[in-house]
C-alpha cells in the first residue's frame, strides 16, 4: 500500500512539473554551407546553411535549414517544416562554435541548436569562403 502511495505521488509531481522530453538529431558528417562571401568569416552568425542532413541514431531523420541569423526551418519527426521559423536568440558565437535557440509553428516547436564550424576557401572562377559544419546537433523539446 505504501509502495502504490509512493508511486501514485511520484507520478502526480512528474505529471505536475511539466516536464518535457527531449530529442536529440546530429550531423554524421561534414557539411558545407552556403558561401558567405569574400572574406573568412570571424563569427558563425546564423549565414545561410540549407538542408543540413540529421539523423537519429544513425538513421536519417530530417533536415535543419538555417536562412540567416533570425530563421530557421526544421523539418523532423513531429516537427513540420516551417520555412519561416525563428531564431529565438544566439546564445554564443565564437570562431569555431555556436548555439542558439529556435522555435517554428507558432511557438509549438522549440528547441536548441549547437554546432563547431570552420571557415573553408572554394575557388573556382572567383573563391568565396564558405562555413563548414564540423559538428552540428539539434535539440527537439517535445
Amino acid at each position: 500500500m505504501k509502495l502504490r502511495m509512493l508511486l501514485c505521488s511520484i507520478a502526480l509531481l512528474v505529471v505536475g512539473t511539466g516536464v518535457k522530453a527531449q530529442t536529440t538529431y546530429t550531423m554524421l558528417t561534414p557539411f558545407l554551407c552556403d558561401a558567405s562571401g569574400y572574406y573568412p568569416l570571424k563569427t558563425y552568425g546564423g549565414e545561410a546553411c540549407r538542408g543540413i542532413p540529421l539523423d537519429l541514431n544513425g538513421q536519417p531523420a530530417g533536415s535543419a535549414f538555417i536562412f540567416s541569423g533570425i530563421r530557421e526551418g526544421m523539418n523532423l519527426p513531429g516537427v513540420p517544416y516551417d520555412g519561416y521559423g525563428s531564431i529565438t536568440k544566439w546564445d554564443y558565437s565564437t570562431a569555431d562554435s555556436f548555439q542558439f535557440e529556435w522555435e517554428q509553428n507558432g511557438g509549438q516547436h522549440s528547441g536548441t541548436a549547437t554546432g563547431t564550424w570552420e571557415n573553408v576557401k572554394v575557388c573556382s572562377n572567383r573563391c568565396w569562403y564558405h562555413p563548414k559544419f564540423l559538428t552540428f546537433s539539434v535539440t527537439v523539446n517535445q
